[in-house]
């Protein structure tokens, strides 16, 4: 193998490794409806996102457009971290916003 081979497969297995790390947050990441964040922090008043469509509520289910966002295990979360379908959570999401 040439150096410039061994320099184009490092640099494709950091770029697959970089994909996958932004991947694996995103799982992390979590939409809750606002009756949802009542029941877990009550009092506490939750930082919003702004403009988001309706949303499934990744711990009970329900459509919302609260445009809240948690950070979570995923196996803890009725969505199991899955956030790519209209049916079982949020096509895109926010990262940043915590609980």
């Amino acid at each position: 193998m040439t150096e410039a081979e061994k320099m184009m497969a490092e640099q494709l297995i950091k770029e697959h490794s970089d994909q996958r790390a932004v991947s694996d947050r995103s799982k992390w990441t979590h939409s809750i409806c606002q009756k949802c964040w009542d029941e877990m922090n009550p009092g506490r008043v939750a930082i919003k996102a702004t403009g988001a469509d309706l949303e499934k509520c990744c711990f009970c289910g329900m459509l919302h457009d609260s445009c809240i966002y948690v950070r979570r295990d995923p196996a803890a979360v009725a969505c199991n971290g899955v956030h790519d379908s209209p049916d079982t959570g949020h096509e895109s999401p926010v990262t940043g916003y915590q609980s």
